[in-house]
């Protein structure tokens, strides 16, 4: 059987006054609340859920039992709670969380992260925050909180994490966060781990969703009392119907490809001693072959081998290569290739991939730098602990400038450093030097900001590159520049033929604007402007909601004045009348109501 999901029909269109029904977003004047009914992922996720596609089977077959109580563990009206999914390697865990992510049940919103070693740093805490941390941030409609200290950013985990499931209870939605894998937490051993962070009273409305294989144990620091040392949450998970079977061909197809001395020994040997996914250039630099014979090998070989998956290190999804990892990002495969290729043989790829770091560290980190020496090496040398080269990454600031440049952040520099300094302080004995050039470093990287002028982030997304444009929209820490910026933006979307994420944004907008003038009353005269703006971009209802939640009467009567003045330039004769008549009746309201009394 195939477990799927229907598509909601839209709901015909209100009458005026109230949001058209095929928007997203509905503000009421005077009760500001918010829904994202049907609404498609956020940028933040949009991505992230690239990935997950790929964890996920094309038919979950023979599931629908595990998904009726996914279903009704959501469902549930007790106030919030953990379910885990447990079974040994090769069940189908990863593709049941996968699917049920990409197919939540009618009115659930979902949050996820997916343990993973093949890709670069998607098995550590700090990653697992980050990532967790945007998403809950663009269902919010929030910019994503910027902080250097960790602590910090588990604080801001925290109460995101309250934040949305207090906005998604009070429109009767659970809010559902899926961790799978938390058997391969990197730093779960070292008192570092994602299962530590799950909160022990998940706030009301949120769910929780973890699997992992029967061992290893739960990590020692997670506290005595916590839901997951109650064995009444664990489901156990029956074996995926053929999973042996493509266990098998898997592993056989390793085996055949290890028995020979050409290209295909050398693939899979450099992705073992890489500890994460490559892309067809980054085998190509190493094997000193042609990107087409990269790709012409992987075409050769089964799918249930290599998954090819789109790359987390560019700032825009459309202009990521490729990355190749062990089928279904399947962490058992990759270890069975290590093991059949053993311990010197290991050794010997990944000093090839030092010798090509080198290289590249000598040209300055080039333009045409493989992705893998600035987004997945560090990890490897991380899961290695080689603190010498560690440090010398951390310290790389042309590495890091090359970085930034790709992304369009610092974060992961500094997420960089971080770990290089908790790796310095985990040594036996103290080693000053580092520690004071890191810590140099680290402030550095923090005050080099300058402040984003509000037209920016528009630029960047007039010149193609629009989840650019979203990190800097986020990274504006003034709430008015910020909403400002985020105008602009959709603006320039709109102008561009880029409806699909302008209208994105101005769902984003409308929740910023609601959310600023809670407590920044400064704003309605911004708004009251940014209403002819939205108006002039094509989002004409949505201006009117905007004028018609601001609390003063006067900029409320001068965003409407502004509304009616574009639909009247542009032809929109009903509409302009309708408005007209609206204002006047507010205007004679206004007046008899303030006239002296006779």
């Amino acid at each position: 059987m195939t477990a799927g999901a229907e598509e909601a029909e839209d709901p015909e269109e209100t009458a005026h006054g109230d949001i058209h029904a095929n928007r997203d977003v509905f503000f009421a004047r005077g009760n500001i609340n918010f829904y994202l009914q049907g609404a498609g992922p956020t940028l933040a996720t949009a991505a992230y859920l690239s990935v997950v596609h790929e964890f996920a089977p094309p038919d979950l077959l023979d599931r629908q039992t595990e998904l009726d109580e996914l279903a009704e563990f959501c469902a549930s009206p007790s106030p919030g709670g953990y379910l885990w999914w447990r079974a040994d390697a090769w069940a189908g865990k990863t593709a049941l969380l996968a699917w049920f992510v990409l197919h939540p049940p009618d009115g659930v919103r979902v949050v996820s992260f997916f343990v993973t070693a093949q890709y670069p740093g998607q098995d550590t805490w700090e990653t697992f925050t980050e990532v967790v941390i945007e998403q809950l941030a663009g269902l919010l409609g929030k910019p994503v909180p910027s902080s250097k200290n960790a602590a910090l950013r588990v604080l801001h985990l925290r109460s995101l994490l309250d934040e949305a499931a207090d906005a998604c209870r009070a429109q009767g939605w659970p809010l559902v966060l899926v961790v799978d894998g938390l058997d391969e937490d990197r730093e779960a051993a070292a008192q570092h781990s994602i299962a530590a962070l799950l909160p022990s009273k998940p706030p009301s409305g949120l769910r929780i969703v973890v699997s992992s294989r029967p061992h290893p144990p739960i990590p020692s620091d997670v506290p005595a009392r916590h839901p997951l040392r109650d064995q009444g949450i664990v489901r156990e998970l029956s074996k995926y119907p053929g999973a042996q079977q493509v266990q098998y061909e898997a592993e056989g197809e390793i085996d055949r490809l290890l028995r020979g001395t050409g290209i295909g020994r050398d693939v899979v040997g450099f992705m073992v001693a890489a500890g994460g996914g490559l892309t067809s250039l980054d085998l190509a630099k190493l094997t000193k072959r042609t990107e087409p014979e990269i790709k012409e090998f992987f075409r050769a070989v089964s799918g249930r081998t290599f998954s090819c998956v789109p790359s987390l290190g560019r700032s825009e999804p459309e202009e990521a290569p490729d990355v190749y990892l062990f089928g279904f990002g399947h962490i058992e495969l990759q270890r069975a290739a290590a093991s059949r290729l053993g311990t010197d043989e290991v050794a010997r790829y990944r000093d090839e991939i030092h010798a090509m770091a080198r290289r590249y560290q000598n040209d300055h980190w080039p333009a045409d730098t493989p992705g893998y020496l600035l987004h997945g090496y560090f990890n490897m040398l991380k899961s290695t602990n080689d603190i010498p080269r560690i440090v010398t990454c951390a310290l790389d600031l042309v590495r890091h400038a090359r970085m930034a440049e790709l992304i369009g952040s610092d974060s992961p520099a500094r997420s960089e450093i971080e770990s290089a300094l908790d790796a310095v302080h985990a040594q036996p004995g103290p080693d000053l030097r580092s520690m004071a050039l890191l810590t140099v470093h680290q402030d550095l990287l923090w005050h080099r900001s300058r402040p984003i002028p509000v037209s920016l982030p528009a630029a960047w997304a007039v010149a193609g590159f629009p989840v650019r444009a979203d990190h800097m929209v986020n990274s504006i820490v003034d709430g008015s520049e910020r909403v400002r910026a985020l105008c602009e933006l959709v603006a320039a979307l709109a102008r561009h033929d880029r409806h699909d994420l302008a209208s994105e944004g101005v769902q984003r907008l409308l929740i910023r604007v609601a959310v600023a003038l809670r407590g920044d009353r400064s704003l309605e005269r911004r708004m009251s402007d940014v209403a002819g703006i939205l108006t002039r971009a094509g989002f004409g209802t949505e201006a009117e909601i905007i004028a018609r939640m601001l609390p003063t009467d006067h900029f409320s009567l001068r965003a409407l004045g502004a509304i009616f003045r574009q639909y009247a330039l542009t032809g929109q004769d009903d509409r302009a009348r309708s408005l007209a008549d609206e204002i006047a009746n507010r205007v004679t309201t206004l007046s008899a109501s303030s006239a002296p009394d006779p």
